[in-house]
């Protein structure tokens, strides 16, 4: 009941089209907060897992599962597939190491100091596969929606310096379209055409949803 409430005070935001009257503590924290609050807030709790896929389609990218525990179960919020920039200068080393045992991206960045800001690439939609559907613990619809973007980090002796490209596959149960367009505002009207570069992407990822193993 508390996880509905906060869900539905999210959507009242939404229809509320985050008027000035709404825009106390918790409507700031939807429109600015890391995915990985974004899911505690609305769901509870948060965890992130990297899966070992072997993926032929995304050989060097980390794939994870960004999720929230319910009954025991692992529920997919966000299929995050992640390509991490080649050359990092010294000052993000310890940061990338903790990520790269597992760390959840954002947190770890946010912990060591670093102001995280996201460059949007394009918003759109990608079918679901039954065995991604199951991971998301989806019956209904089979359709997700999609955000890719650069991660830029800074302090403030330093930056921005390009991290990753992130593209995140969101759960029908989590992020609609109507969320992405609230809380993006007029970045995602300005990011929904296809260029070929990111076709070829879009090509990919959808192979690899649909080559996505049972639980």
């Amino acid at each position: 009941m508390h996880i509905l409430k906060k869900y539905c005070f999210f959507l009242c935001c939404l229809l509320c089209a985050f008027r000035v009257s709404a825009s106390n503590t918790e409507t700031q924290m939807v429109q600015k907060c890391l995915n990985s609050d974004r899911i505690k807030y609305f769901f509870g709790n948060y965890g992130v897992e990297v899966l070992d896929l072997n993926s032929s389609l995304f050989p060097k990218s980390r794939i994870s599962n960004l999720h929230s525990i319910h009954d025991g179960k692992k529920v997919m919020r966000t299929l995050a597939v992640v390509d991490f920039t080649s050359s990092l200068p010294p000052s993000l080393q310890k940061a990338h190491q903790e990520i790269e045992n597992g760390g959840s991206i954002g947190i770890v960045l946010r912990q060591n100091g670093w102001t995280i800001q996201k460059k949007a690439i394009y918003f759109g939609k990608l079918p679901l596969s039954s065995n991604l559907m199951q991971w998301m613990d989806e019956q209904r619809t089979s359709q997700a929606n999609i955000y890719i973007y650069l991660l830029e980090v800074s302090k403030e002796d330093s930056g921005p310096i390009p991290y990753c490209t992130i593209t995140e596959v969101y759960s029908p149960q989590y992020l609609t379209e109507d969320h992405l367009k609230t809380i993006y505002k007029q970045d995602y009207e300005n990011h929904l055409t296809i260029s070929s570069e990111k076709a070829y992407l879009l090509a990919k990822l959808k192979e690899f949803i649909y080559q996505f193993p049972e639980i």
